[in-house]
């Protein structure tokens, strides 16, 4: 199946847009700019004062790294419209007393997700989510939009990453050496395709209970720090814009329809800027793990539709 990524045609000087100004929407936008991977970043969130005052800050970085990235504020939405690829970050003000943090913005996030939709009809290009819950934030937003097969979310991307990175601790080599995926739901349901793990190109065997729970502890330890994820978020999102702009190939975990309509992660095989599913092979316990993220995943949203 081919994605979206297979008849964009980016201009040669492309443009970003990153859609608000909370901790996530400043490490996108930071991380961009440091990279050099577009020629301008555009912002914008709820208050104008807010956009403007990101913009100068991400400008004096770009200042201090000599980067030639223009940074720019935009009032609003529709000013984005003419960008090669944008990225959600919105987060509306909520008390999180949910016991799954992510679910916990469910209903809170919901109608930002569905207005920004709404402003932006007519918008064909990518579209990256990363406001949570991501797997039916992406669904919400693409449900909504011109060009559904364009949104993508991240959230199995940085659950991915996490789990390379305990391997590789496991193993004691570099994580570069690991390939492994995590895929289905974002957090601590997620699905973690151990049986096509390999380092070094070889397989290995692990204590498969502990990382899991280590990888469902991460979220927990940095919101009892420091409130919630920015960086990580951050990376899988730069990863994702530099397969999607055709400068990198490779694999990424993203959050894309299945043939249910349901969202959820895949592994994502980018070349050229071109992308398509190449699932890697799954043992039956990993396959009933996805077919159940997608029940649950698929009940959430009829409700959360019923009560919008």
């Amino acid at each position: 199946m081919s994605g979206r990524g297979a008849d964009v045609v980016l201009p040669a000087r492309s443009t970003l847009g990153v859609i608000g100004s909370g901790r996530v929407g400043r490490a996108v936008t930071a991380a961009v700019v440091t990279a050099g991977l577009v020629s301008t970043v555009l912002v914008h969130s709820r208050r104008l004062v807010e956009s403007i005052a990101l913009a100068t800050d991400i400008a004096d970085l770009a200042a201090t790294q000599h980067t030639p990235t223009r940074i720019d504020a935009v009032e609003q939405p529709r000013d984005l419209l003419s960008c090669a690829t944008l990225v959600i970050c919105v987060r509306a003000r909520f008390a999180n007393t949910h016991s799954e943090p992510r679910l916990g913005g469910l209903v809170a996030n919901a109608p930002l997700i569905t207005e920004l939709a709404r402003q932006l009809r007519g918008y064909t290009q990518p579209v990256i989510v990363v406001t949570n819950p991501v797997d039916l934030m992406t669904r919400l937003f693409a449900e909504h939009s011109t060009a559904p097969e364009a949104v993508v979310g991240v959230g199995s991307n940085l659950d991915s990453a996490r789990y390379r990175a305990l391997v590789a601790r496991f193993a004691s080599v570099s994580v570069t050496a690991v390939t492994g995926s995590v895929l289905g739901e974002h957090g601590a349901s997620a699905t973690v395709c151990a049986h096509a793990t390999r380092v070094a190109h070889h397989p290995i065997a692990l204590p498969l209970d502990r990382i899991k729970q280590q990888l469902a502890d991460r979220a927990e330890v940095i919101a009892a720090g420091i409130d919630r994820t920015q960086h990580g978020p951050a990376d899988a999102v730069l990863a994702t814009v530099t397969k999607l702009l055709g400068h990198a190939d490779g694999y990424e975990e993203l959050s894309v329809a299945v043939p249910s309509g349901v969202h959820l992660g895949q592994r994502l095989c980018f070349a050229g800027g071109h992308w398509w599913h190449d699932p890697p092979e799954l043992a039956a316990t990993e396959q009933q793990s996805l077919a159940q993220a997608e029940t649950k995943l698929a009940a959430l949203y009829e409700k959360l539709d019923t009560h919008l």
